[in-house]
């Protein structure tokens, strides 16, 4: 009987160890597929490694986070970590997450939909309905509707019928509200718009600044350097470079450059830059070179001279020999009967 029992043991102890060893090597094959699957990417800081299903969250100096598309890249200072969908990155504590539209007091939560956050001193937050104005006096903090104004008294709305400058005059009858650059630079705006200073922006769009002025930009659109300007990106025919729609792709065989729209596009070979209008493209130092005027207002670059004849001007190569006396320019004559029908000169020689 234990010969048996013993039998039995070993039996089912090899039949363990075996399936042991098959699950074993089940996680080794995931583990490989997974990490074969995943691959990583180097952040800017060169140390922190995320896979191709995260994304790096950096700070301007410090450590990279590795964060989930889906995720909120969170970012104090040198410190960076990542907040998950539903929650927002907390205004007073580092490394925290808080639900979204949280308020600055780090307690009070208003629906990001409906309401904004109103906020008074150390005494905490309130919740107004987005069209309503938050009023604060003090630590004191309430909320007014469209059609009324904050009171000289905590908690107190007053009958509005002048903005804030004193002279404009909104209608709730057509569902307005006032919109204000400065106490006295007022608009009236529709209740469904938003205020950008003394522009009206419809729903969904941007607001812009830029010292006294204000504009708006469609959703999709970022504000652009300039006053009224709006940018995107458009894809240049490499299918790499995305350059903004106030610019334009320099493109040779390789990789585009995105140049200003006013701007030169110099090109040699798979190699390309950028100049100012008023620049020469330098392919000798792959650089920008200077330009002179000419006595008709045309520029030549640094390597040409201006040929000039009958009050036109053609730029000419410095080392052309001789100036034209008419174009195009003379490189050299030929000894042969063709003198007589004029110079004679390969069409690379002169430049417009």
């Amino acid at each position: 009987q234990m010969c048996i029992r013993d039998s039995i043991n070993a039996e089912y102890m090899g039949l363990f160890i075996e399936t042991m060893s098959y699950l074993l090597f089940l996680s080794y094959l995931v583990l490989s597929l997974t990490t074969i699957n995943a691959k990583q990417m180097v952040c800017k800081d060169n140390t922190t490694k995320c896979t191709n299903q995260d994304v790096c969250c950096c700070p301007e100096k410090g450590a990279c986070s590795c964060c989930q598309e889906s995720d909120t890249c969170c970012v104090d200072s040198s410190f960076t970590w990542c907040c998950k969908s539903g929650t927002s990155c907390s205004k007073t504590k580092v490394n925290q997450c808080v639900p979204k539209n949280t308020c600055a007091d780090g307690k009070t939560i208003c629906d990001e939909n409906k309401e904004n956050c109103c906020c008074a001193g150390s005494s905490g937050c309130a919740c107004c309905n987005k069209a309503d104005q938050c009023c604060t006096l003090g630590q004191d903090k309430w909320c007014c509707k469209t059609n009324t104004k904050c009171g000289k008294t905590p908690g107190k709305c007053e009958a509005k019928e002048y903005c804030e400058d004193d002279k404009t005059k909104c209608s709730a009858d057509l569902n307005e509200k006032c919109c204000c650059k400065s106490p006295t630079e007022c608009k009236c705006c529709k209740n469904t718009e938003q205020c950008c200073d003394d522009t009206c922006c419809a729903a969904g769009t941007k607001c812009c600044k830029k010292g006294s002025k204000s504009w708006c930009c469609a959703g999709h659109e970022e504000c652009g350097q300039e006053i009224g300007e709006c940018t995107y990106k458009i894809m240049c025919q490499d299918g790499v470079t995305s350059c903004l729609n106030t610019e334009h792709c320099c493109c040779g065989k390789g990789k585009c450059s995105c140049c200003a729209t006013n701007g030169r596009c110099c090109i040699d070979g798979d190699y390309t830059w950028c100049c100012k209008l008023a620049e020469s493209c330098d392919k000798s130092q792959r650089k920008c070179g200077g330009r002179h005027m000419c006595s008709d207002g045309s520029t030549c670059g640094d390597s040409e001279k201006c040929c000039c004849f009958e009050g036109e001007c053609t730029c000419c190569r410095n080392e052309a020999p001789t100036c034209c006396t008419a174009k195009p320019c003379l490189l050299y004559t030929s000894p042969s009967p063709r003198d007589q029908r004029g110079s004679r000169m390969p069409s690379s020689a002169c430049k417009k």
